[in-house]
């Protein structure tokens, strides 16, 4: 098998990913030449330790066992860009991209997933959006152009509040504004504003008070059972995380010394 890239430029590319092939230039002397005149490049001489790599070929050109075509000819010399925050995972049976959210208050969360198949059929996934582990049988890649820009697209989509998310501004500046006269009705007031302002917030954005963490964790040591109902009308942090435990913790420390 040929050791290097023939395309200029690309040398670097499949010494880091293992899924991709080198192809040998073919024994049919006019195969060859279409190859030759195709590959952009000054210098038409081909050393015996070369060839051109799969990344230049359309997926059409190769078949499921990944071998070249008899007649395939490279096509594909674009500089192609993925984003530096898109992650890709290469296996023999398909190939992931995925890009993860890191929150270091919450756990990691998948925000989108890009699956492709051996015969180029495709899943998608996208927190944010109605695409939900969609299959889409009926459309396949041809070019790696297509997946790039289905790449952008997916990553471009934003956590955007829904009308109704949006008409509680209102409301929630209406009670913001409500004189209390006893810490009892401050505290109840703190706690609506609390949960309707966590309506309009994305699950990794949400930060809850000391107030509302303590009690969630209280009421979870209490009973697991009602908690996880109260879960269902109320939202309510996941108190099994480290990083809350170390909050409560570290609060009840404080409320005790004072």
């Amino acid at each position: 098998m040929a050791l290097r890239c023939a395309v200029p430029n690309c040398g670097s590319r499949y010494k880091k990913d293992q899924g991709i092939l080198i192809y040998p230039f073919p024994e049919n002397e006019i195969i060859k030449f279409k190859w030759i005149l195709k590959i952009p490049r000054q210098r038409r001489d081909i050393g015996p330790e070369t060839g051109v790599c799969s990344l230049h070929f359309l997926q059409r050109d190769i078949n499921s066992d990944n071998e070249l075509l008899a007649h395939a000819i490279p096509s594909v010399f674009e500089n192609l860009f993925i984003p530096p925050n898109v992650l890709k995972l290469s296996k023999p049976q398909y190939i992931v991209f995925y890009k993860v959210h890191f929150d270091p208050k919450s756990i990691a969360e998948m925000e989108f997933t890009l699956y492709i198949h051996n015969d180029l059929t495709f899943n998608v996934y996208h927190k944010f959006s109605d695409l939900k582990n969609i299959p889409l049988p009926n459309y396949k890649f041809f070019n790696l152009t297509e997946i790039r820009d289905l790449l952008f697209a997916l990553n471009s989509i934003q956590y955007s509040p829904s009308s109704e998310e949006l008409s509680l501004k209102k409301p929630i500046e209406l009670i913001r504004g409500v004189d209390c006269e006893s810490m009892e009705e401050r505290l109840k007031v703190d706690f609506l504003l609390e949960q309707l302002e966590m309506l309009s917030c994305a699950p990794h954005e949400r930060q809850f008070s000391l107030n509302t963490l303590t009690s969630a964790n209280i009421w979870k040591n209490r009973c697991s059972t009602v908690y996880e109902m109260l879960c269902n009308y109320l939202t309510l942090p996941d108190i099994c995380l480290d990083d809350i435990q170390d909050e409560v913790r570290d609060f009840s420390r404080s409320y005790l010394k004072g």
